[in-house]
């Protein structure tokens, strides 16, 4: 746990180098003591994922994320919290790379149980709703895509800063791939 939370700082200072170092170490011995199979395993597989792609190494983001989302789907079952999370991770870096058709049944299967189970404004909710809005914008259903930043807006409110200003980065790109120069450059000014 020691390892996996000093990875986690690392990561959030930039430091990725360690935070990669970190977590190899926290899988090392959570493999040993709780099993390669462990939920625990697979939440330090996600977390490692998260860092991979934000270093840009999207073949072992990949990886990371589908063994994470195999380890809690067997664990947990396919609707469980924890397996809907890995879900919409995994569709989320699949988007980012261009698979768009195979990020979406991921996108809309974990949107889909949540609104059965969570309020709108609920933080898991809110991710996965702004993940289907990039999704409409990748696959260039930019008026799908308006309606729901505009209905996400409203519930944001009090919300942590890093969901409104995915909000608000995700508008700007919105408003530049739709060929809005202008106000593209004031909303991600």
């Amino acid at each position: 746990s020691s390892y996996g939370e000093l990875a986690s700082v690392n990561q959030d200072l930039g430091n990725y180098r360690a935070a990669a170092a970190y977590y190899a170490r926290a899988l090392e011995l959570e493999g040993k003591v709780r099993g390669e199979d462990s939920v625990d395993y697979a939440v330090t597989l996600n977390n490692f994922a998260s860092l991979e792609e934000w270093r840009g190494d999207m073949d072992h983001a990949l990886e990371l994320y589908r063994r994470s989302l195999e380890i809690r789907t067997a664990k947990l079952g396919p609707a469980h919290g924890s397996t809907l999370r890995a879900t919409a991770n995994l569709g989320r870096a699949l988007m980012r790379t261009g698979r768009l058709a195979e990020a979406e049944p991921m996108l809309a299967h974990a949107l889909q149980v949540w609104s059965t189970r969570l309020e709108p404004d609920a933080a898991d909710m809110l991710i996965t709703r702004l993940g289907q809005a990039e999704w409409d914008i990748r696959s260039r259903r930019f008026d799908q895509a308006g309606q729901s930043l505009d209905a996400l807006q409203p519930l944001l409110e009090g919300k942590p800063p890093q969901l409104r200003f995915r909000h608000q980065s995700m508008r700007a790109e919105l408003l530049q791939r739709q060929g809005r120069s202008a106000e593209a450059a004031d909303a991600w000014a």
